[in-house]
């Protein structure tokens, strides 16, 4: 499999335009294309603390858990849009190719998808 791991695959390419500023009324749109990465396995995790401020290892109903409670602003729970484009578009599919041994099959380097 691709990246010399078995429980690896960089499954996507992905064109992300997010609208940035609304408290200010300007809307400035931002176009990366951007892989992703799927990784099963015990990691060390060394985010840069100016784009990230937490990291949590979650199960699927933890997931959901912290999708609802960022949803409905509880405990000011905030997720970027970005993860949020990841999570609604590919992850959970991605998921049950996890738990079945098929995380190939979900890999598409030729089509860049367009999240927005």
């Amino acid at each position: 499999m691709e990246n010399g791991h078995a429980n690896s695959a960089t499954l996507s390419k992905t064109v992300a335009n997010l609208k940035l500023n609304p408290k200010i009324g300007l809307y400035l749109v931002r176009a990366r294309l951007d892989y992703l990465l799927f990784i099963v396995r015990d990691v060390n995790v060394t985010p840069n603390p100016d784009e990230v401020a937490d990291v949590k290892y979650v199960n699927r109903d933890q997931l959901k858990e912290l999708l609802e409670k960022a949803d409905a602003g509880d405990e000011g729970l905030k997720l970027s849009p970005w993860f949020r484009l990841v999570v609604d578009n590919f992850l959970f599919k991605w998921w049950d190719h996890v738990e079945k041994g098929t995380l190939e099959k979900v890999a598409d380097m030729k089509t860049i998808h367009r999240l927005t």
